[in-house]
């Protein structure tokens, strides 16, 4: 659950055995690495939290999702299906009651306040407006590349726009 020498220094779920109806339960596991505490109770950050939760949201679609037969080592699904547990709990996290529910002071045992929660969602709405332009133009230059019979076209088109795209990236 911690990093060390040799470990992979990211956050993941993977299936370790898959589930076959009436045959084989499946079996999944997780790779964190928490922050280590050296001393007092082990305890984590926010960001943490709500990765831990979106690995699991992982692990419980691997561990639910029993079929049949199998075919492949992870659960084809239709478009991104395989995300949908992993980002509700992921995304319940912003919700004030469900913080407020669990979310406590070590010591004192006060809750989490709404106050708090708000500015947290706050900050984690900033700079999405950017994400999202850069996602437009590399959509719009998807679009441009794939629909046109030929590359003088496609140079002409972007003529002039990248470097007000190039410009937002910089600053």
């Amino acid at each position: 659950m911690h990093p060390r020498d040799g470990k992979d220094k990211w956050f993941s779920s993977s299936p370790v055995i898959p589930g076959i109806r009436g045959r084989q339960l499946p079996e999944g596991m997780l790779v964190c690495n928490f922050s280590v505490e050296r001393q007092g109770p082990g305890l984590m950050q926010y960001s943490e939290v709500v990765t831990f939760f979106h690995e699991f949201g992982h692990l419980m679609h691997h561990i639910l999702a029993v079929r049949p037969v199998v075919r492949r080592r992870r659960l084809q699904c239709g478009g991104r299906l395989y995300r949908v547990a992993s980002q509700m709990l992921e995304e319940m996290f912003h919700d004030t009651a469900i913080l407020q529910s669990f979310g406590k002071h070590y010591q004192t045992g006060e809750t989490i306040p709404a106050s708090l929660i708000a500015k947290m969602n706050a900050a984690s709405a900033y700079g999405r407006g950017r994400w999202l332009q850069g996602q437009l133009w590399a959509s719009y230059y998807s679009l441009q590349t794939h629909n046109q019979p030929g590359q003088s076209r496609l140079r002409r088109s972007l003529e002039g726009r990248r470097p007000a795209v190039h410009s937002l990236h910089a600053s």
